[in-house]
């Protein structure tokens, strides 16, 4: 007798016996042969959907800090030098001023660093045909005050370059009140507006430098370095792989953030899981820096697989012992056994006992029903070898009744393999993946696209909508004056 491969020979004899126990009739054998694939398998995943990735990336501005603080002179000027003053003769001035720490504000593309100064002064007037008259501020008195401003803006470019312009520093009185005015009233001189003057003239060089600095980061270079990382393959598990597959960049916002300066960013890419050995990188090199809006979306294209081994399990949770009559006799499902067929089909190997004694075969193209979220065969029939058995001798099975309740009770639920399946991807899919480079998902919900059976497990094929964001960290190395 011919068997379904993976059935124990001993069932058929066991069956036999029993009937032959209780005074029945031989059974009818059954030998159908296994059904043949009509094609070859070939795998070939849906399209990927467009998805907008969000990519903030972090520019640390605590090294320009740092090399700011130790540029510009938190000292200025020396009291025992006499300054001239060039709209008169008879004035002569001399200062000492003394910087507090730069703090940074963020607004756009404007960077702003400021800090407070406070100085003391003394001014000589010497007056026609009389002595010198002398005066100070700040001299056991509270010391006037300026602020020191200097800003920024900072524009990229499509060719991934960053133009900087600063304004030439600036200083002025902190308030416009007494107290932070520098009047000598012996002279009845302000000398205010002399002191911030030559402060800012020792101040000059600040603004290029600054430029040069801020020009000099190697944006171009970092970004190629995330560009590559987001072109690999990204191992999940062990045959479970993340193809981010990028193909633009876009620039939509500039913001501050206490010492940071972040950049909203979409990356456009057709992300998607793929099971097997890991798959080739893509080639794509980096586009230029667009400047446009961007919209949020992850549209991730995954693949599920439910073995057969699994499947047949299910299945003979269901159908095992199951008795239907027909024509007044019962017929036992001994076991089932599901498999693929090699062409995208699947095979539904049954063992019968009974009136009818073996195996036969059903054969159907998987469906996926989305109120149920079940796998079904509508197409579920018995292959043209096992019918041929019925017409020649076995026409009292009514086969097509027979057909029919297997349509009807061949359903696998999928609940559990979607939500375990979005389990482990939302897992897989937060974690750094280099230095500075943190990836955060958040899944909502999945659809399933479609489902195949493969030679070796059914695949299910589905998109799972949600959000991805891609955290980005540039901390610029080396930053330190111009030469």
């Amino acid at each position: 007798m011919g068997r379904l491969r993976g059935f124990t020979p001993g069932v058929q004899v066991m069956a036999t016996l029993s009937l032959a126990a209780a005074g029945c009739t031989s059974a009818e054998r059954i030998d159908a042969p296994p059904p043949l694939a009509r094609t070859g398998w070939v795998d070939r995943m849906p399209s990927p959907a467009l998805s907008e990735i969000t990519v903030p990336v972090s520019y640390d501005l605590q090294p320009a800090l740092e090399w700011m603080e130790s540029s510009v002179p938190k000292d200025l000027g020396n009291m025992n030098e006499r300054m001239k003053v060039p709209d008169s003769k008879r004035l002569t001035y001399a200062f000492e001023a003394s910087r507090g720490p730069f703090d940074v504000t963020v607004d756009g593309r404007t960077v702003t660093i400021s800090a407070v100064v406070h100085y003391r002064a003394k001014g000589w007037y010497k007056p026609p045909l009389l002595p010198t008259l002398t005066g100070s501020c700040g001299v056991g008195s509270p010391a006037p005050r300026l602020r020191i401003t200097i800003t920024t803006t900072v524009n990229p470019t499509p060719e991934w370059a960053i133009r900087a312009k600063t304004r030439v520093p600036t200083l002025r009185p902190l308030t416009q009140t007494e107290r932070d005015k520098c009047k000598v009233t012996a002279a009845n001189v302000d000398l205010t507006d002399k002191v911030v003057k030559s402060a800012l003239s020792a101040l000059k060089k600040v603004g290029r430098d600054v430029d040069r600095q801020i020009m000099a980061f190697p944006l171009r270079t970092e970004a190629e370095l995330v560009w590559n990382l987001l072109s690999q393959p990204i191992r999940l598990t062990d045959s479970l792989w993340l193809l981010i597959d990028p193909t633009a960049v876009r620039l939509a916002s500039v913001e501050g953030h206490k010492n940071r300066l972040v950049s909203g960013v979409g990356v456009s890419a057709f992300p998607r899981i793929v099971s097997g050995p890991q798959p080739q990188p893509t080639t794509r090199p980096l586009p230029p820096l667009e400047e446009t809006p961007t919209n949020p979306k992850l549209a991730l294209l995954t693949q599920g697989t439910l073995t057969y081994s699994v499947t047949t399990d299910l299945l003979r949770e269901k159908l095992r012992g199951k008795r239907l009559s027909v024509s007044g006799r019962n017929l036992e499902i001994r076991d089932i056994k599901v498999s693929g067929l090699g062409d995208g089909r699947l095979v539904i190997g049954l063992e019968v006992s009974g009136p009818a004694d073996g195996h036969l075969y059903a054969v159907g193209t998987p469906q996926f029903d989305s109120v149920t979220s079940e796998l079904y065969m509508p197409d579920l029939a018995f292959d043209l070898a096992t019918s041929n058995l019925f017409v020649r001798g076995l026409a009292w099975l009514k086969h097509q009744d027979f057909q029919n309740y297997l349509r009807q009770k061949v359903r696998i639920s999928v609940v559990n393999l979607l939500e375990d399946g979005q389990r482990v991807v939302e897992r897989e899919l937060n974690r750094d993946l280099a230095p500075g480079v943190h990836l955060t998902t958040t899944l909502a919900h999945g659809r399933v696209l479609r489902v195949r059976a493969s030679p070796y497990a059914l695949l299910v094929d589905a998109v799972v909508d949600g959000r991805s964001e891609l955290q980005v960290t540039l901390r610029p190395a080396g930053i330190g004056p111009t030469k």
